[in-house]
């Protein structure tokens, strides 16, 4: 049994090692420009070196989120000869806004300063 599995390892390796070897194109960091922090960010820019020194990003971030939930149950109870039921009906909403302001202060050092 222990000598099927190593096969089986050995071959997923074997083609793993192949997929990767026939990849057309190296992966890159910020392929098609996605955002990889905050949704709705462009980041075509971000395997591009930056100049030296001191910068400053300001982000506005803007989220509206919404949650409901409903709940209902009956309860039949009897009080002496009398056998009432009881309704409840439980309606919850919630509701948020977020309006942020990111301060993102970076530093870059130069690479002609450092060896």
């Amino acid at each position: 049994m222990a000598r099927i599995e190593s096969k089986i390892r050995w071959i997923g390796f074997v083609a793993a090692t192949a997929a990767l070897a026939c990849s057309p194109e190296i992966s890159r960091a910020d392929d098609s420009g996605i955002s990889f922090w905050l949704p709705g960010l462009y980041g075509s820019l971000s395997a591009t070196p930056a100049t030296p020194g001191w910068s400053l990003a300001a982000i506005y971030y803007h989220t509206t989120v919404n949650a409901s939930g409903a709940a209902a149950a009956a309860r039949e109870f009897q009080v002496g000869r009398f056998s009432p039921t009881v309704n409840l009906d439980l309606n919850l909403a919630l509701s948020g806004q977020a309006d942020l302001m990111l301060i993102a202060p970076t530093y870059t050092f130069d690479p002609a300063k450092m060896s």
